[in-house]
């Protein structure tokens, strides 16, 4: 399951840039392939930075904030195919690989129960054994 939809990247950037971007054989059209390529590269960048809060990968059902960003992520890299991407679009993927290291380090939520958070309480237990050899036991020896 991808992060990212056609429908959502679409929203996000429109057609004669998609085109723009992917168009390698000079059809006029979107290379759906090459952004499919990316996108497992996007997602892929996601799941490395939540990976260790020991979520189940990929999410499902997919936090709005991850398919934003993984849209994001996505159009930066496309644009790298072309030499650089314009300053809004590096923007918003930093901002996205900004919040994205706050979710490894634990600093910044998905909005979603993050298992590492209710792996322990925080409080010490302590247990101890009923000792076996004391000096009553040991009387004799």
């Amino acid at each position: 399951m991808a992060y990212s939809t056609r429908e959502n990247l679409q929203l996000a950037i429109d057609d004669v840039q998609l085109i723009q971007l992917t168009d390698d054989k000079d059809i006029n059209t979107i290379d759906w392939d090459i952004v499919d390529q990316f996108r497992v590269n996007a997602d892929a960048l996601i799941d490395g930075y939540i990976g260790g809060r020991g979520w189940t990968l990929p999410l499902s059902p997919v936090p709005t904030i991850i398919a934003k960003f993984s849209d994001d992520i996505l159009i930066y890299d496309l644009y790298g195919r072309r030499g650089g991407a314009p300053e809004y679009v590096k923007e918003r993927y930093m901002n996205a690989i900004k919040f994205l290291q706050g979710i490894a380090e634990g600093k910044n939520s998905l909005g979603i129960d993050d298992p590492a958070e209710s792996e322990t309480t925080g409080d010490m237990e302590f247990s101890y054994n009923t000792r076996t050899f004391t000096r009553t036991t040991m009387e004799g020896f």
